[in-house]
């Protein structure tokens, strides 16, 4: 006669059992993982490489017309006249942010004003991607971002870009609207949006223009902008170093912006005649000076959470906007560990 199973045996069995579960679903969850952070970064390259295309055509723009007209505007309203090379550098800072913009003001031009809607005819500085939003009356066509857009800190970066590259090799499975405003974004494998950053220097130089860049700090998040240059051995790199490349601004190897005339607020006379205070050179416009910058596309990875001041400047930490922040200021050193970067 065959003997049951007793309750010792019966919980064995299902102890290994438990065992098996435990480790298939483990299993199933790690691959889960690993195929949706290869479509975040698929999807991230897609975008990233119409984004080096972008700036490879920004650096081969002849700027020696606009940087002339520049330094006219500054000679007309001022006792002197800017250098072709500070004009240029200005000029480049601008064409970059206003080619690959984060926020909407970067899209206004270098006064920081949106002339488009209320000075059609007259002078304006305004990007491309800006202009197009309206019609030739200065009203936002029904379709454009504008129009449409909701605030979101998270969504809008993702939306402006692709907004301004307008024909990004994309998908339409990488694009989703998390924030149901009608505007689409770029989303990653767990359908979240991914954030896109044009500047970048809050991550290199945390603690501000001149401060020297910590080697530990700087080990612990220097990978997330692929290519980046590195402290070295020392225990920090002195911000006076300026032959060093985190010391200097690709647009701006010669550090020329550093110039008190343009790092505080500016006169410049615009055509027809019109004396305009343009806003100081600096991180609420654009980004540090004299500190390595590169574009940044990133995820907050498998668990939602960034770790990085948003896009716009908005600190999920505190709960509050700092402009100056927005260059990607590291807030939570274990939530960027499982970003995802193309």
């Amino acid at each position: 006669m065959r003997r049951a199973f007793t309750i010792a045996e019966m919980l064995v069995a299902i102890g290994i059992l438990t065992v098996l579960i435990g480790v298939a679903l483990s299993a199933y969850g790690t691959s889960l993982t690993t195929a949706r952070v290869q479509t975040t970064r698929v999807r991230m390259v897609r975008v990233a490489s119409a984004v080096s295309d972008q700036m490879a055509q920004n650096e081969r723009r002849d700027m020696s017309a606009s940087a002339e007209r520049l330094a006219m505007m500054y000679a007309r309203a001022n006792s002197q006249r800017l250098s072709r090379g500070l004009s240029e550098a200005m000029q480049r800072h601008e064409l970059h942010r206003s080619t690959l913009p984060s926020v909407e003001a970067d899209l206004y031009g270098l006064n920081g004003l949106s002339d488009y809607p209320s000075l059609v005819g007259s002078f304006v500085d305004d990007s491309a991607t800006w202009v197009r939003m309206f019609d030739s009356t200065g009203v936002p066509r029904r379709d454009s971002w504008i129009a449409r857009n909701v605030v979101d800190h998270a969504a809008d970066s993702s939306e402006l870009l692709l907004a301004a590259l307008r024909y990004a090799p994309v998908d339409v499975s990488d694009l989703g609207d998390t924030d149901g405003d009608g505007n689409m974004e770029l989303i990653d494998g767990w359908g979240n949006p991914i954030r896109f950053y044009n500047w970048t220097t809050r991550l290199v130089r945390p603690d501000g223009p001149s401060e020297d860049i910590w080697r530990e700090y700087h080990l612990e998040t220097h990978y997330l902008l692929t290519g980046g240059w590195h402290v070295g051995d020392r225990q920090t790199l002195s911000a006076t170093q300026y032959n060093h490349p985190l010391n200097q601004n690709p647009f701006d190897f010669a550090g020329l912006l550093d110039d008190p005339r343009v790092t505080r607020a500016y006169a410049m006379l615009e055509p027809p005649g019109v004396l305009v205070r343009y806003p100081a050179f600096d991180e609420t416009t654009f980004c540090m000076i004299n500190t390595w910058t590169a574009p940044l596309l990133v995820s907050a990875g498998p668990d939602g959470e960034l770790g990085l001041v948003e896009p716009d400047g908005f600190n999920p930490k505190t709960k509050s906007t700092q402009v100056e922040m927005r260059s990607a200021l590291v807030i939570n050193r274990d939530a960027i560990k499982d970003n995802v970067t193309p």
